[in-house]
């Protein structure tokens, strides 16, 4: 028996609105591709952002 996670389910959805967006099917291991490629790309627009501010907050302390 499969246990399902939330993250299947997550990715069930996402693959159900990429289909829709591009307007074709999207097997399972696209979508865990794509979702992946997406949530790395979230992720490191806010380690770039963190890691900005941090640079902002250190230099300020300087002046």
């Amino acid at each position: 028996m499969f246990r399902v996670t939330e993250n299947w389910i997550r990715i069930l959805e996402f693959r159900d609105r990429k289909a829709k967006e591009l307007k074709r099917p999207i097997s399972f291991s696209e979508a865990v591709a794509l979702w992946m490629s997406e949530s790395m790309t979230i992720s490191s627009r806010r380690r770039k952002r963190n890691t900005q501010n941090v640079w902002v907050n250190e230099y300020s302390i300087y002046q």
